[in-house]
Parts: C-alpha cells; sequence; structure tokens
C-alpha cells in the first residue's frame, strides 16, 4: 500500500479584471496554486482545485481545474479561474476558499476531497506537510 506524501500550498495571486462598460468581463479572478503530490495511491489519476469565492452572505462564483497525475504525483502551478455568477459583483467577494481533490478520471465522478483523512489511498504519511485547503480574504 503507498500512502501519499503531498504537500498543498496555496499562494493567492489574485487577478482582479477591470469593469469595462459594453464589454463582457473574460474573467474576474485568477487563484495561482502551486502544488506538490507524491506517492498518490495509483487509482487517482487526476488532481482537481476547486476555487470559491464568497460575498457577505452570499455566493460570487467557483472555478476547477484539473491536471492529470503523472507517475502518482504533480508538480507545478495549476491556475484556477473563478467568474462571478450571474448577477454577481467583483465587489461583493470577501473570502475565498481553494481546494484539491484525488479522482479517477477527468469526470466530476470518482473525486475524493483530499482533506478526507479516512481511507488509506488518501492518507498521508505521519510527518508529511499536508494543507488540502487553504482560505483567506479578499480586500
Amino acid at each position: 500500500m503507498t500512502r501519499p506524501i503531498h504537500r498543498i500550498l496555496c499562494l493567492l495571486a489574485l487577478v482582479v479584471a477591470a469593469s469595462m462598460p459594453g464589454q463582457a468581463q473574460a474573467q474576474a479572478f485568477m487563484f495561482n496554486v502551486p502544488l506538490d503530490l507524491k506517492s498518490i495511491h495509483p487509482k487517482y489519476t487526476v488532481v482537481m482545485v476547486t476555487c470559491r469565492v464568497d460575498g457577505q452572505q452570499t455566493f460570487v462564483g467557483v472555478g476547477t481545474t484539473r491536471v492529470n497525475l503523472t507517475a502518482g504525483g504533480f508538480n507545478g502551478v495549476v491556475s484556477v479561474p473563478v467568474d462571478p455568477g450571474p448577477g454577481k459583483s467583483l465587489l461583493d467577494a470577501r473570502t475565498y476558499t481553494c481546494e484539491a481533490s484525488y479522482c479517477t478520471s477527468q469526470a466530476d465522478v470518482g473525486c475524493t476531497p483530499a482533506f478526507r483523512q479516512g481511507s488509506p489511498e488518501t492518507m498521508a504519511q505521519p510527518g508529511a506537510l499536508f494543507t488540502p485547503r487553504v482560505s483567506g480574504s479578499i480586500r
């Protein structure tokens, strides 16, 4: 049985696009999430990073990016764009949360959030740095 040695760090690179009257806004936020994953169980072939933006008592938007695991690992930066939902404004944004999930395919089936430590396939080795979810404020 292999147990993952993984480190998920999120360095927030927040890019806010300027609103231009008469033009559609391409994207509001871009989160660049550095990942260093090793020895992930072979049943998982994809890591999915999801970032959510919330306001005061309101959901603003969510974005997801998937990357393939190679030989049970991935080391690199995953960029996750988040657009505001219909009727939402950039000015509503107050907080963000980014988290990783391990998936058995590129589809949204067979995904297990990395923070769930209930099975041997997703448990970190003792002493390994483990940060499966990060969050913070948007000012």
